[in-house]
């Protein structure tokens, strides 16, 4: 996924360009309401030229330089009876006074600790920085400063309530460090690829839930080829088991996710039944767990073991569909379907390549059968006829820094 950094190159003139207006002069104070417990972490400061280099490690010249300031900080989030401590970032351009937009960023798939927006620079940065906007992003459970916790992975309702978690944390740091931000917010919720999945579950859990509506200020959700419906995701894997898979660290973390973040599925049913013998002795797993090797490096782990197909990764008894742990992980997949059980009343833009080999284009016909209506105009879609699941990726944040997807 590392390849997403060509997209910088591309963008990076736009920084300076089509700046809205701060209305530094006339400054609105927001409504008093809960303080979301934080502990900052860290400041510093970015320049744009430093984050181009930073990204693709090329010189790059004649730029003016935007510097934008970032705060990464910690916030609890609740799952079930834990409390868990988490991190994530809050950006801004440095020297602004007020504010009324804001970017809510669910950042693509990633394994090694430091990919995350804390520790990191995000496409979405640059969008937010180019708009005079505040950022927002979660660095996900066991990413960042939670390195230490077990990673869900492709569990996307969790990510989706922790960047909620973080997005009310972030409001109280910014009012105790950032700019004054109006009355009438409006918050931009976007995400690309795992990223785009967890941004529709920050929708729909805003759809479900009044009390966030009047928190997060929503104004439109931007989501791009991501593993809405899961199950179609695997019925989609399950058609060719012996295919070898452009992607197979994915597979290997979506099983893995259900047991990190499942303890119903955990008390009954381990690694061992799983995984194949051969994955299990490859090393990919402690390699995983270390956090500290990208998605490349655990897919040549995985191709070098022989591990690269659904045969290679999963047991015999989990390609079984009659089997007893098919059943339960096709269970704990029901309960990650993110296309059922709501209806946008917030616009939605849900985008996806026809020709992506590593979130299967299943993934959108759910989202075109369960929540597109044209009837509805609050959820539109973009069928994109061929792209790869990288190449759409570039697109996709370049897209954003042009405005070339509506933003009403």
């Amino acid at each position: 996924m590392n390849k997403y950094i060509r997209i910088i190159f591309l963008a990076t003139t736009l920084l300076l360009s089509g700046c809205v207006n701060d209305d530094s002069d006339n400054p609105v104070p927001v409504k008093p309401s809960r303080r979301e417990w934080y502990q900052l972490v860290k400041t510093d400061t970015i320049s744009s030229q430093k984050m181009v280099q930073e990204i693709i490690d090329v010189p790059i010249t004649a730029l003016d330089i935007t510097t934008i300031v970032r705060y990464s900080f910690l916030y609890h989030s609740i799952n079930g009876s834990d409390t868990l401590t988490l991190s994530g970032a809050a950006c801004w351009p440095l020297g602004i006074k007020s504010c009324s937009e804001i970017w809510l960023d669910s950042h693509f798939f990633c394994i090694r600790w430091d990919e995350c927006p804390s520790q990191k620079v995000e496409p979405v940065m640059l969008v937010s920085s180019r708009r005079n906007a505040i950022y927002i992003g979660a660095d996900y459970q066991g990413l960042g400063l939670s390195r230490n916790l077990d990673m869900p992975y492709l569990n996307t309702p969790m990510l989706a309530n922790q960047n909620i978690d973080c997005f009310k944390a972030a409001m109280t740091l910014l009012k105790d460090y950032g700019p004054y931000i109006a009355d009438d917010y409006h918050t931009y919720n976007v995400g690309y690829s795992l990223g785009g999945a967890v941004s529709m579950g920050v929708a729909r859990q805003i759809e479900l839930d009044p009390g966030l509506k009047e928190t997060v200020h929503l104004k439109k959700t931007i989501s791009g080829n991501g593993p809405f419906d899961q199950t179609a995701y695997f019925n989609h894997c399950l058609k060719a088991t012996d295919m070898e898979l452009d992607f197979p660290v994915a597979i290997l973390c979506a099983v893995k996710s259900i047991i990190n973040s499942s303890p119903s599925f955990r008390q009954t049913y381990g690694y061992s039944d799983c995984f194949t013998d051969k994955l299990l002795k490859s090393g990919v797993l402690r390699a995983l767990d270390s956090r500290e090797y990208d998605t490349g490096a655990i897919n040549s782990i995985l191709i070098q073991a022989g591990c690269s197909s659904l045969k290679g990764i999963l047991s015999t008894e989990l390609l079984d569909r009659n089997s007893d742990i098919s059943k339960a992980v096709f269970k704990e997949l029901e309960k990650l379907d993110l296309t059922s059980g709501w209806t946008p009343q917030t616009p939605i833009l849900v985008s996806h390549s026809k020709t992506d080999t590593y979130v299967p284009y299943a993934c959108m016909e759910s989202v075109i059968a369960n929540l597109y209506d044209k009837n509805n105009p609050n959820v539109d879609v973009e069928i994109i006829e061929s792209g790869a699941h990288v190449e759409q990726g570039a697109k996709f944040y370049v897209k954003l820094f042009y405005n070339l997807y509506p933003l009403d």
